[in-house]
Order: C-alpha cells, then sequence, then structure tokens
C-alpha cells in the first residue's frame, strides 16, 4: 500500500490467513541475511544531541557502505507535521553541511510502523539484517522492530561521562553487525576525512574480512570508556600536531584516548616511535646513518644533501643558502601539521631578495627551515614506498611540482607539493594518464627495486614503526641517451601513517599486519 508519510510503495507480502490474535501474518523471505546492514536511525535524536557530529557520522557509514536510513517518529500526524517543521528549519539553520530533506528522511506514525519497518528491512525482495537506533520512551516502535527482527539500539540523552558523538554510535553499531565474538575489532582513532579516505580505499570496514573489522575511536574519551572493547588501535596522532611558535617546532597536543594507561598495550605503532618523522631535519640524519650502514643501497640510492636553518634570522639564513649548491629547495623542518608544512621554495640561481619573498610569503615569519638539494633531473614521476607491517608496496604517479624549464625566467618560485598535480610540459609524464600505477619491472630493475624493499626494511627495524612510507625520485643525472643507465633513487620525504593511495592489495596487507600485531601483544 501507499503512505503520504512513506514516500512509496513498500515491498511486502502478507498471508491470506489471520494469524495469532486475529492479526496478518507477514511471510519473511528465505534469502541468508547480508553481512553488511541498513542502519535506521531516529533522525530527531542525532540532530538533538550530535547535530554538529552529523556529517561525520554520515561521512562514515557511507564510506564503510553501510546503508543509511533515516525516520522521524510521531504517534499520530499532527505530531509528524510538527517535526517536519522542525526539521525544515533545522535545515534552514545552516548548522551543518548535511542537508536531510524528503524523500530522505520518513515520516512515521503509529499507523504506519510496520509497513515503514518492513520496508527499510527489504531491499528488493532480498531480507536484509537492520539495526534500529531510537529512544527508549518510544515504546510502540521498539516493540514492532523486534517482532520483525530488528537488533535494537537503545540511544539514551547524553551525559557528562558518556557524551553522544558519531563515534561511539558508530562503536555501537559495530558491536550490532558482528556475529563472531572472535573477530579482531581494531580501532582507528585520526580525524574523520583520513578515516573516509582509508575506508573509501577499503583499508577500514565496519563488518568483519579476514577477521579483523574497524571502528572508530571516541578521542574525547580514555580508552577504558568506549563502547567496544580494542583488541588493537591505528592511529594517526600527527593530526593532533600544532606547531609552537615560541619553541618553534611542531608538538603535540593530543586528546584524553592518547593517554590511557593501556595504550602501550593495544597501539600498533608507539607516538613516541613516530617523532622522528616530525621533524625533516630529524629523518635527514636517519637516512644518512642507513646510507653509511650498507655499501650496496649506496649502489642504487643516494639521499640529498640537507643543510639546517633552524632558528636562524632571515639574514643568517640567506648566508647560508648563497653557499649551497643550486638548485636547492627550502622545506619547513615540521613535516607535519601545520599550514605551511607542504609549501616549497625551489632555487634555481641566487638572488637574495627573491629568495626573502618567497619564505616570507610561504611561512611568514617561522625561520625552522632547512634546504635540501633539488632533484632537477627526473623523468617526471614520483614512487611512494609504503611499509605495512612486513609487506612493502611501491607506487609511482605523475610528480606534483613544476619542471625548472617551464620556469626557466624565474630565479625562485614556490608550490604546494599536497596541491593538485600540475602539467609537466618537459618531463616523461607529458601527456600520460594522471592515474597512479604500481611499480613492475619494467619501471624498476630488480637491484633498484631490492634496494627499495631494503631501505624500507632498514627503517622498520631502526624506527620500530609498522605504518609508514617515504617519498623517492629516480635522479636522472642528467643523462638525456638512457635516464635510467647511471640514475639512482633518491629519497626526499619520510612520512607516518601515509595516504596508502593507490598499493595493490593493501587491505589485505592491514589486516595481516594488524593481526600478526596483536598475536605479539596478546599470545
Amino acid at each position: 500500500r501507499s503512505d503520504p508519510f512513506l514516500g512509496g510503495r513498500v515491498p511486502m507480502e502478507v498471508d491470506n490467513e489471520q494469524g495469532v490474535g486475529g492479526k496478518h501474518t507477514w511471510r519473511w523471505h528465505s534469502e541468508r541475511r547480508m553481512q553488511i546492514p541498513v542502519v535506521v536511525i531516529q533522525l530527531e535524536l542525532v540532530i538533538e544531541w550530535a547535530r554538529e557530529d552529523l556529517d561525520a557520522l554520515l561521512a562514515q557509514m557511507d564510506a564503510c557502505q553501510i546503508r543509511t536510513r533515516f525516520f522521524a517518529y510521531g504517534r499520530d500526524i499532527d505530531e509528524c507535521r510538527r517535526k517536519r517543521d522542525w526539521l525544515d528549519d533545522y535545515n534552514s539553520a545552516e548548522i551543518c553541511s548535511t542537508r536531510l530533506k524528503q524523500p530522505e528522511v520518513v515520516f512515521i506514525t503509529d499507523r504506519t510502523l510496520a509497513p515503514a519497518l518492513m520496508h527499510a528491512l527489504f531491499d528488493g525482495y532480498k531480507q536484509q539484517k537492520a539495526i534500529l537506533l531510537a529512544s527508549p520512551e518510544s515504546v510502540e516502535l521498539s516493540r514492532v522492530a523486534k517482532d520483525f527482527g530488528f537488533s535494537i539500539l537503545d540511544v539514551h540523552p547524553p551525559s557528562e561521562r558518556r557524551p553522544f558523538t558519531s563515534a561511539l554510535l558508530c562503536q555501537r553499531i559495530v558491536q550490532a553487525i558482528l556475529d563472531d565474538h572472535d573477530t579482531l575489532v581494531i580501532g582507528y582513532l585520526m580525524k574523520v576525512s583520513r578515516a573516509v579516505s582509508l575506508a573509501k580505499q577499503g583499508l577500514i570496514h565496519f563488518h568483519a574480512s579476514d577477521g579483523v573489522c574497524f571502528a572508530p575511536v571516541e578521542p574525547t574519551l580514555d580508552l577504558a570508556h568506549q563502547s567496544i572493547p580494542f583488541q588493537m588501535i591505528l592511529h594517526k596522532a600527527t593530526d593532533w600536531s600544532e606547531y609552537d611558535y615560541v619553541d618553534n617546532r611542531v608538538c603535540l597536543k593530543l586528546p584524553p584516548a592518547f593517554q590511557s594507561h593501556v595504550t602501550r598495550r593495544v597501539f600498533c605503532d608507539q607516538v613516541d616511535d613516530i617523532a622522528p618523522l616530525m621533524r625533516r631535519s630529524m629523518f635527514a640524519s636517519i637516512l644518512a646513518e642507513m646510507m653509511e650502514s650498507s655499501l650496496a643501497m649506496g649502489e642504487s640510492l643516494k639521499v640529498p644533501g640537507t643543510t639546517t636553518l633552524i632558528n636562524a634570522s632571515l639574514e643568517g639564513s640567506l648566508d647560508v643558502l648563497e653557499k649551497f649548491p643550486r638548485p636547492f629547495i627550502i622545506k619547513s623542518d615540521a613535516a607535519c601539521g601545520t599550514s605551511f608544512s607542504h609549501k616549497m621554495i625551489v632555487v634555481r640561481s641566487f638572488d637574495a631578495e627573491s629568495i626573502r619573498k618567497h619564505i616570507v610569503r610561504s611561512f611568514g615569519s617561522v625561520r625552522d627551515l632547512i634546504a635540501q638539494e633539488y632533484i632537477a633531473e627526473n623523468d617526471g614521476y614520483e614512487m611512494k614506498v609504503y611499509n605495512i607491517g612486513q609487506d612493502i608496496h611501491v607506487v609511482r604517479r605523475p610528480l606534483n611540482a613544476p619542471s625548472l624549464d617551464s620556469v626557466a625566467l624565474k630565479t625562485a618560485f614556490s608550490f604546494d607539493s599536497q596541491a593538485k598535480p600540475r602539467s609537466r610540459s618537459n618531463s616523461a609524464a607529458t601527456n600520460r594518464e594522471s592515474t597512479p600505477n604500481v611499480v613492475n619491472a619494467s619501471t624498476l630493475t630488480g637491484a633498484r627495486h631490492q634496494a627499495l624493499e631494503q631501505a624500507a626494511r632498514w627503517l622498520r627495524d631502526k624506527l620500530g614503526l609498522a605504518f609508514f612510507g617515504f617519498d623517492v625520485l629516480l635522479d636522472t643525472g642528467g643523462s638525456k641517451d638512457d635516464p635510467r643507465a647511471c640514475a639512482k633513487l633518491a629519497i626526499i620525504d619520510v612520512n607516518y601513517f601515509p595516504s596508502f593511495k593507490h598499493a595493490d592489495n593493501a587491505g589485505a596487507s592491514f589486516r595481516k599486519a594488524l593481526k600478526e600485531q596483536s598475536s605479539k601483544r596478546h599470545p
């Protein structure tokens, strides 16, 4: 039948015979319930208690392929109309970017409870698992939903000890999804946009895969007060990094979830161990140590020469830069967590006034900088080396930096390494597709690929980290005839918990690494 509050016809079948108590009985379809459920949420509760968190909830649910349906519940039509007006007021207030308008929101009354819930329960004619988040005061709603086989999650008002957040809601949903109590539950503690990116790549997911599932950690709560117990936790602590303009250094302002007494047991990587990767001068020293430790790596790899300008005055920095071999690139020593961490200045020829203007424009009053040899002669691509546990992935993609020839008349130019890739008119990347591709034997010789893997293993042992990456350029050394004949791979940057984008079969590596880490911590 159709109903004005449902916005369409509800697929269902009703037996002709009367059931117990004179009521019709529903004939359930025989298909096996889907592992990934539909989540039906009483909208007015979320808006009332966590309206600023609604975007985060929807983004994570969508990225993890959890279908979400919202409803507003009133005992009669008049109450539903009042809630419709209230929702219109909410949408016009522009409190968040999410706009929930009809028919995305179903308005239901006691009279339309049964068909509305049946509509949510069926995808076409396939019965699916369904989870209902509703107020415990909606007694009739919960009763009917329970009769239809919904998993009921009562939603209570927030309190000082138990806030109402998207992370805690997602944790309860993951608990309701899990059928196997042996599943390894991994928490992720990072900004929502990063988690959404990982979920879209299939690296984190609410449902169980290979015995592993994921759920967000609520950062404002100690780990002991989360809604779900986590066996292990992935984190990106640098999402909470800030620049201290007094001490001229990047520092971490970590929320309570990082300060639990159990972090050393459940964190995959310890926060203290990522400190060397927060400053470019520190990991430049580590890379230099790595090169000294192995002559074999030196045959295929190189580390660009680097000098520090930390806490130097602008004039003092210019004096140092005047003596540095050109071309060179100027970066902030802070590798992450600032608005200028990815600002770059390339210097072709020394002009003090031009360099001064670029430094002030890119870094403001910050003088915590480094200068590094610029790999000007390259093949137009960069390689991303990702370490995931014991697995190593190499991805090749167009380099996001202008070529020197394209700015030939400038003594210095600046760019943002995280901005949208630019075209490179003189590079090997010209007119090629911009989609990154996994490195294969045609791109790297066996010796060079082995050198990258050796470097990843050395850094893994040195840093004690399971999730990190480094950026590599092929320094052709100016050879035009056969650029790969005398080329070396230059390691130009190292970072903790990178994006892992386009790494082939990275999801399997993630789950494998997490299970290995868990077995070591919880034998």
